[in-house]
């Protein structure tokens, strides 16, 4: 009688080897997963006690959005209204104890007036993303593009006035 050999019969070694292999990949994803959730978690963990601290000290009584700039110092800025429907916007310094700096929005450029002064000097440029900034106590819009050189620039205009304050540019590298 001839012995016959199933395709689907491994070494009793080499099932072992892909179970083990199987269960490390399945580990690795499910650490991979947590460990984003963590660090989703922590860039928002201060967020609760910043917009206490603006609901308590500014004229800001329900708040709209909270966003992160790191600059000089770790800033959250707070956009919210005030009882008087007027928008304003609270930059609370994270790891000091410094005073928050507050402005009202009807005093400085929307960020939609600076993005189109930005489009009209950029045309070619594709838009990333704003942020409200705070560089020695000046309110800018950081805003993040791509120029016509294929570089990606960190560009902070003034809220004020909607001048240029800072640029910086970072090309890729070719390796």
């Amino acid at each position: 009688m001839k012995k016959r050999f199933s395709l689907f019969i491994a070494p009793k070694w080499m099932t072992m080897i892909i179970v083990i292999v199987i269960i490390v990949c399945l580990s690795v994803a499910g650490y991979s997963i947590y460990l984003y959730q963590e660090i989703e978690e922590s860039k928002q963990a201060d967020f609760s006690s910043s917009i206490q601290r603006v609901l308590s000290e500014t004229e800001i009584e329900q708040v709209d959005e909270v966003t992160r700039y790191h600059g000089t110092s770790y800033y959250h800025a707070v956009t919210g209204e005030t009882i008087n429907g007027e928008t304003g916007i609270a930059f609370v310094p994270v790891n000091e104890e410094a005073e928050i700096t507050y402005f009202l929005m009807e005093e400085l450029n929307e960020e939609s007036s600076i993005i189109d002064q930005w489009r009209d000097s950029c045309t070619e440029c594709s838009l990333i993303s704003t942020n409200p900034a705070l560089e020695n106590d000046h309110p800018l819009w950081e805003i993040k593009y791509i120029d016509n050189q294929d570089r990606y620039v960190f560009e902070y205009r003034s809220m004020e006035d909607g001048s240029i304050y800072e640029s910086v540019r970072l090309r890729q590298s070719k390796y």
